[in-house]
């Protein structure tokens, strides 16, 4: 991993307010085409799947026509909603005193570093880290040098490493909570939920090459469960 974690004792940053990040969310939602592109896409996804209509790994293909920044784009602002949504639903079980650190398994644990307020990579409880990445995240989001918020801006040169880096952290997100807390979500009633949203990004990082194979390893045996259960329907 390129943030290796570091001991405890190292300094942790100041978290989010949660309130006023999801204000300026639900702000940046109303304004963009992006975003409310991504929701139809989420819309139509979920209405498809309740059916039993729709083949995941068919509908993270890019469409048609489409332009490839613009398709990475609206997933990206989907995968984020639901992200978000995943982790808040976790957070009766998932807190500093259960998870001092950002782990994804016995061996892996991950430090957190943005390049810009944290340059070194530093330790932090698993909802603190969680906090930290889903401010950085909206970060990129609404910067429009990086996701413009109109058909005439042109996408960045350095896009997709941009789009990869946020799906590398988003799946550590799911990492943390297969590895430390599926029971408790299955106890919960969320299993389904977990697995279908999981299997969406799944399949998305994995038609486009977001993120490197080492980076996926904490969950190597779940997806290659998810992808041979879905190749015996077909």
């Amino acid at each position: 991993m390129e943030e290796p974690s570091v001991s405890a004792t190292t300094p942790s940053v100041s978290s989010p307010d949660k309130k006023a990040l999801r204000t300026r969310t639900i702000n940046m939602k109303r304004g963009s085409i992006r975003f409310q592109k991504g929701m139809t896409i989420k819309a139509n996804l979920s209405a498809t799947l309740q059916g039993g209509q729709v083949d995941v790994r068919q509908s993270v293909k890019l469409p048609p026509e489409e332009d490839l920044n613009e398709w990475l784009a609206i997933n990206t602002f989907l995968f984020y909603e639901i992200a978000t949504n995943v982790s808040e639903s976790c957070e009766s079980f998932c807190t500093e005193e259960s998870c001092p650190a950002m782990t994804a398994g016995p061996s892996v644990s991950y430090a957190w570093a943005d390049g810009k307020k944290v340059k070194k990579p530093i330790e932090l409880p698993a909802p603190k880290y969680c906090e930290a990445l889903f401010e950085w995240v909206f970060e990129q989001l609404s910067d429009t040098s990086l996701f413009p918020q109109d058909d005439e801006t042109k996408f960045p040169k350095n896009f997709k490493k941009v789009v990869s880096t946020i799906h590398k952290r988003l799946f550590r997100v799911y990492a943390h909570i297969f590895h430390s807390h599926f029971s408790q979500v299955q106890e919960a009633g969320g299993e389904a939920h977990l697995n279908s949203s999981f299997k969406h990004l799944m399949y998305f990082i994995l038609e486009f090459n977001l993120v490197e194979e080492d980076e996926l390893l904490p969950l190597k045996n779940l997806i290659t469960l998810l992808k041979e259960k879905d190749a015996k329907k077909t």
